[in-house]
């Protein structure tokens, strides 16, 4: 069954919608109020970066001083961050019942299983969550009905502020859903006929 129902939000970011991770979650639930009651299969869309205050104002905020004492925090704060942002939206998108984009933050991308990897600390392996690089990428999650996270989407055309992230290369920029094909592209992604052309090649039904 096609998409019956589309959600696109746009949010003003504050930073006490991102101290805790209960203030966070009213913040997401909120501006999705609206699907209540509308016809399934629905998709939902956060914007761009609308996950990125929360390495900033998490748990009381990076104080850049902080830097000189743990030249790891920005990692520890991601991994933090990460958590929060990961857990709230499958929640959402389980109360919901909808296939949630949850827009983008800045992170390492993160498994939740044990895999192979070189970057694996006894905390992360304890934990059940691990990054896969340490290389911070814009990234967004997209999640089912179920709250299952189906793909961690990197962006790959940065901006002149976003240099210092890693790029991302297109593979999980295409979703399979019960109810069609979807293409993930962040913000200057879908300016570049490339992308777009390609994921039209794949039969992306929903942009």
């Amino acid at each position: 069954m096609p998409f019956r129902t589309l959600l696109a939000v746009q949010a003003e970011a504050r930073p006490e919608h991102y101290r805790t991770a209960e203030a966070f979650r009213e913040r997401v639930f909120a501006p999705l109020e609206p699907l209540s009651g509308t016809p399934a299969p629905r998709p939902a869309a956060f914007p761009e970066l609308f996950g990125l205050p929360l390495l900033l104002h998490l748990d009381g905020g990076l104080a850049p001083k902080a830097l000189l004492l743990d030249p790891l925090l920005p990692w520890r704060r991601a991994r933090r961050a990460y958590g929060v942002f990961l857990e709230v939206m499958a929640e959402a998108a389980r109360a919901f019942g909808a296939y949630l984009l949850a827009g983008s933050l800045l992170s390492p991308p993160y498994e939740d299983y044990p895999v192979e990897a070189f970057y694996v600390s006894e905390e992360e392996l304890a934990r059940g969550r691990f990054s896969r690089t340490p290389f911070f990428q814009n990234l967004a999650l997209f999640f089912n009905p179920k709250g299952r996270l189906l793909a961690q989407v990197p962006k790959m055309e940065l901006t002149p502020p976003e240099r210092w992230l890693r790029r991302g290369r297109f593979g999980p920029h295409l979703v399979e859903t019960e109810a069609g094909k979807v293409g993930i592209l962040i913000c200057l992604d879908g300016f570049y006929e490339r992308h777009l052309a390609r994921l039209d090649a794949l039969g992306a039904e929903i942009l």
